[in-house]
């Protein structure tokens, strides 16, 4: 054994993750050991901390194992770039669906205070966003879809206001 080499706990501790994950990167091809010795360990140069850096990094921006597989395979400047561009534009999607649900709460939130000293006017487009029986992923669903947070529930806001 190099005096360099690390078994799996080791570089695992290293790396702060569990020696299961090590070995799921190792045989999906992900990130394969230095070495395997005639007894089977799996010893890792701790240059190899690098390459679990970006994978990890990769993956808290919820990159598929297989598209970071992918990527490795083809590792240039131009391929990392590219994999950026593509990560930046699905948070700046992930935020405009944010802020639509942001607005769609405050909505609610105020349509709901409103209720509490009075009448409602179920016409209003106050009144739009949010019905107690559409389940959130559905909701989700129609906000992501519309730029006007109030169009998808204007016909159903009434129903959590009728309802006991």
């Amino acid at each position: 054994m190099d005096r360099y080499e690390l078994k799996t706990a080791a570089f695992a501790a290293l790396c702060g993750v569990k020696k299961d994950t090590l070995l799921h990167y190792d045989h999906i091809g992900l990130l394969k050991p230095k070495r395997v010795g005639e007894n089977g360990y799996r010893y890792y140069d701790p240059r190899q901390l690098a390459a679990f850096d970006l994978i990890d990094a990769l993956r808290r921006l919820d990159t598929p194992l297989a598209e970071i597989r992918e990527y490795l395979t083809r590792r240039s400047p131009q391929a990392l770039l590219d994999l950026l561009e593509e990560k930046k534009a699905a948070i700046r999607a992930q935020r405009q669906r944010l802020e639509r649900m942001e607005a769609l709460l405050d909505t609610a939130e105020k349509t709901t205070r409103a209720a509490e000293t009075g009448p409602i006017d179920y016409a209003s487009p106050a009144c739009a966003p949010m019905a107690r029986d559409i389940p959130v992923e559905e909701a989700s669903r129609h906000i992501a879809h519309t730029d006007d947070p109030q169009a998808p529930f204007s016909s159903l806001w009434s129903v959590h206001f009728m309802k006991g």
